[in-house]
């Protein structure tokens, strides 16, 4: 799964300097790694662990980690340097300072009616976490920490409209909150511009949390030819 991943940041031309990893011990990686890889995972170094994606960026960028910086996950294996395009480019043509990856419900079910996945309750369709974020610059920092804090309650209504407004948060549970308007809100109250950058492929949203996903991308990766 973690060799995919790798193999994707080693072959998107938009990528260059150094790869930082958190969590995975880079010597074992190495070790571990195919022949293909061994001279790219040379690149990697290991950086500070946080709990989640957003976490472990801040700690990288307080352990001195540069901007533009390019987040992804580990357990993205269908992961494409097409996937990573999107993202960098459109964070570039809007130029926010923090872009966010997001598939549509409508992509996603055409191509796997059978997967299940969290949606964004947003309009026009809702949309679904892609794990690929884009941190262009110093002030992204300041959307981190505001989705550090989010991350902690996203479960709990009452505790989510400490950091949104009542009226923001039951227009999103009911639906009715726009996706410009949600980041365009969002953006106001953590005083960074934060975007969405829709990926229009199925895959970009596939990770591998529970053993259906598994399955479903060990079949997409068998179809695909790329079993290794």
């Amino acid at each position: 799964m973690v060799d995919h991943m790798l193999r994707s940041l080693r072959d998107c031309p938009s990528l260059d300097g150094d790869i930082w990893i958190s969590g995975l011990d880079v010597g074992a990686l190495g070790k571990g790694a195919p022949a293909d890889l061994q001279d790219f995972v040379k690149r990697i170094k290991p950086t500070a662990v946080g709990d989640g994606p957003a976490a472990a960026t801040v700690a990288a960028l307080d352990a001195g980690v540069q901007t533009p910086l390019l987040v992804t996950t580990c357990d993205h294996p269908l992961l494409t340097p097409e996937m990573i395009s999107y993202v960098i480019e459109g964070a570039e043509s809007d130029g926010c300072d923090l872009a966010v990856g997001l598939a549509t419900r409508s992509v996603i079910q055409k191509a796997y009616p059978e997967t299940k996945r969290t949606y964004l309750p947003l309009k026009p369709e809702g949309y679904s976490g892609c794990n690929l974020f884009l941190v262009r610059n110093k002030n992204g920092r300041k959307a981190l920490d505001f989705w550090r804090s989010i991350g902690r309650d996203r479960k709990h209504p009452w505790k989510l409209a400490r950091h949104l407004s009542y009226g923001t948060l039951f227009r999103m549970l009911l639906g009715r909150l726009n996706l410009d308007h949600a980041f365009a809100f969002g953006s106001r109250r953590v005083n960074a511009g934060v975007c969405p950058v829709i990926i229009p492929i199925a895959e970009a949203a596939i990770d591998v949390d529970k053993p259906s996903d598994l399955e479903l991308v060990s079949s997409i990766l068998a179809k695909a030819g790329k079993n290794g």
